[in-house]
């Protein structure tokens, strides 16, 4: 699996959410603002479909997919009103 992420919406000079890269291909780390610590964090697949959905208990969230197909995948960070998305491509 390779991991490709970009930022939805560019609106932020810096941005609130990053993927760190991991040797596990199953893996990725998802780096957070503090602004973004205890949000609401889901994974959907490009069909709709919630792959994950969880809280944030802290600024580095483990997310892992080895049950999930190749595709594009949408992060969406919810905290509070403000929403973070981030896209990437699992292959």
């Amino acid at each position: 699996m390779s991991l490709t992420l970009s930022v939805a919406s560019p609106a932020h000079p810096v941005p609130l959410a990053e993927v760190i890269k991991t040797n596990d291909k199953n893996l990725f780390v998802l780096n957070l603002d503090k602004k973004f610590m205890g949000a609401h964090v889901e994974v959907v697949a490009a069909n709709g479909e919630c792959v994950i959905f969880q809280k944030a208990r802290g600024r580095r969230m483990n997310i892992v997919l080895s049950h999930a197909d190749p595709g594009t995948y949408t992060v969406n960070i919810e905290m509070n009103g403000a929403i973070e998305r981030l896209e990437f491509v699992k292959k």
